[in-house]
C-alpha cells in the first residue's frame, strides 16, 4: 500500500531568543506486509506485519519571535515495521468488506542546527514517539477469472 502524505511534524521550544518551532514535511508512507489468517464461513480474520517507510523532503526551524529561519533539503527516508490486523466479510462472491487497523513504529530522529544558522547555532532537536497509527474501511473486488 502506498499512500501520500502531507503531514507536517511540528515541535516548538522556548529559548533565550525566543521560541523556536521545527517543521519536518513528510510526503509519503509505504508499506510492505503479509497477512495471515482464518476463513470461517464469510469472514477472514487475519494478523499482518511487514515493512513501513516514511519520505521526508525537508525541514523549516523558524525563531516566532524574530520571524528568522533556516530551511534545508534532506530527501531522507525513515524505515520501520508495522504490526497489524483486520478483518474481511463477503459480501457477495465478487465484493468484499474490509477493516483494518495498522499500527507503523519509526526510530527517532535528531537534527543538529549547523553551526552557520543565524539562531540556535549547535543545539539538537531530537523527535520521539514518530509512530503512526492508521484505521482503513474499504471495498475489494475479485475478478473472477475462471479458475
Amino acid at each position: 500500500m502506498t499512500g501520500v502524505v502531507t503531514q507536517n511534524l511540528h515541535s516548538q521550544i522556548s529559548t533565550p531568543i525566543g521560541t523556536t518551532q521545527a517543521t519536518s514535511n513528510d510526503t509519503y508512507i509505504t508499506t510492505a506486509a503479509a497477512r495471515v489468517g482464518a476463513a470461517v464461513d464469510h469472514w477472514f480474520l487475519y494478523a499482518k506485519g511487514g515493512g513501513a517507510w516514511v519520505g521526508n523532503n525537508g525541514f523549516t526551524v523558524t525563531n516566532l519571535t524574530t520571524s528568522a529561519s533556516i530551511t534545508g533539503l534532506n530527501s531522507r527516508t525513515n524505515s520501520g515495521w508495522l504490526a497489524g490486523f483486520g478483518v474481511e466479510w463477503a459480501l457477495t462472491r465478487n465484493w468484499t468488506l474490509k477493516f483494518e487497523y495498522d499500527y507503523l513504529g519509526f526510530n527517532n530522529f535528531n537534527f543538529a542546527v549547523p553551526p552557520t544558522a543565524p539562531f540556535i547555532p549547535g543545539d539538537t532537536f531530537t523527535s520521539n514517539n514518530r509512530n503512526i497509527q492508521m484505521a482503513q474501511l474499504g471495498f475489494n473486488f475479485l475478478f473472477n477469472l475462471g479458475y
